[in-house]
């Protein structure tokens, strides 16, 4: 299945990029850059085997005694102001291989992550190219994905474009096609939502390289579109009320709705970050409610305030949370990551059922109360394929229920 999002941005033109990037590396220096190697590297035994610590040719063995199947080594090439940083992990038996290449620690301009993993095939490319910012291609043993994302120069302004496919592969290609089918309206929206936060960021870089200003922004829009909705609403009142008393009922407010000229494309940005996908449902649904509530007739202009008012309100208590929650997750100190064997052991990536056992295994960890097993999650558990297929399509349904128009 193939999917398509795009929304205006602006490609950062001043040292946006340079910033974000040393959030993500650290202030220069040998321990921090290697960091975006290898998460909480300082914790890891990095042991300096040639060259000088942080400087061209340094090379460094990661010391882990959990990990025998494996081994895996860091050395940063380049130049002085112009370094560049390679994890390299090696299966002890066989050819299969994950690296991780950083085109400058000083100022960012690529980063790269190849594997030949048993269970995971992966090519991606981060580039600071608005024609090329990314490709990525996703192979495990029952699913094909594809991602190329790049700005676009139009007549109107640039533009932030991602084509995505997905696709059951082999044998589990007819298993997957109908959950696919059924997925497909949520994987619309989750790409059009992650397509207006990337373009957000992209338009800001320069002076929010840190994102911390994207809640506000994205509320300011919300406020727009919320405008846009009384505006409308108060017009097919005020239409519907010129009508003679016997044609002022509830028909004649959807018609009267139904005959507004279109919007598009004068909507605010941000669309893909709504409840439904899009301004044009997330108005109708609004309309519909109001319709629904039936008011008295003078009543009418003071509802539509009331629930255009309370729409605005949810929206910022959504983003407000949001935030918050990314904030919280940004904090959490993740511990040492230590490189095992169990660690680098991808077989639960060997079939779809087996991959959500595993994801389902790790939401129940993550949300089970300090101190307490999993069996004290609120999330079922899930031991067999039939269990995994049933806990899939329910999930689906349920979520389909709940936002019948997404997509």
């Amino acid at each position: 299945m193939r999917f398509r999002a795009e929304q205006g941005t602006r490609w950062p033109i001043g040292q946006g990029w340079d910033a974000w990037w040393r959030l993500q590396v650290g202030e220069p220096g040998g321990g921090a850059d290697l960091g975006v190697l290898l998460p909480e590297a300082t914790g890891h035994d990095l042991r300096l085997v040639h060259g000088v610590d942080g400087r061209p040719g340094a090379r460094y063995e990661v010391v882990a005694p959990g990990l025998t199947v494996g081994a895996a080594a860091v050395r940063i090439g380049g130049t002085d102001g112009a370094r560049t940083a390679h994890l390299a992990y090696r299966e002890t038996t066989g050819r299969r291989r994950f690296l991780v290449d950083c085109d400058g620690l000083e100022a960012f301009r690529s980063f790269a992550v190849h594997s030949t993993l048993r269970h995971l095939g992966l090519e991606v490319a981060l580039r600071r190219e608005p024609e090329r910012l990314l490709d990525a291609a996703i192979e495990l043993d029952w699913l094909s994905v594809r991602v190329r994302a790049q700005v676009v120069r139009r007549a109107t302004g640039e533009s932030l474009r991602v084509r995505l496919r997905v696709v059951g592969r082999g044998a589990w290609r007819p298993v997957l096609a109908p959950l696919l089918t059924m997925a497909a309206p949520l994987i619309r929206h989750g790409l059009a939502a992650a397509v207006a936060g990337t373009a957000d960021r992209l338009e800001h870089l320069d002076e929010d390289p840190a994102g911390t200003g994207a809640p506000a922004r994205e509320l300011r829009q919300r406020a727009l579109g919320a405008e846009i909705f009384r505006r409308r609403f108060h017009e097919v009142v005020d239409t519907v009320d010129r009508r003679p008393w016997w044609r002022r009922g509830r028909r004649a407010l959807l018609t009267a709705y139904e005959d507004l000229p279109a919007v598009s494309p004068h909507w605010p940005d941000g669309a893909g970050l709504l409840t439904f996908g899009s301004w044009w449902d997330e108005e109708d649904w609004l309309f519909q409610g109001f319709v629904q509530r039936g008011v008295r007739r003078r009543d009418r202009h003071a509802e539509v305030d009331r629930q255009v008012d309370a729409w605005l309100r949810q929206q910022e208590v959504v983003l407000q949370e949001g935030a918050r929650a990314r904030a919280a997750a940004e904090a959490q100190d993740p511990g040492h990551l230590e490189l095992t064997d169990e660690l680098v052991d991808l077989s639960w990536l060997a079939s779809p059922w087996s991959t959500v056992r595993k994801m389902v295994q790790l939401e129940r960890s993550r949300t089970a109360p300090a101190g307490a097993g999993q069996d004290q999650s609120d999330v079922p558990s899930v031991d067999t394929d039939e269990e995994a297929r049933r806990f899939v399509t329910d999930f689906l349904r349920e979520e389909l229920r709940e936002h019948p128009r997404r997509g």
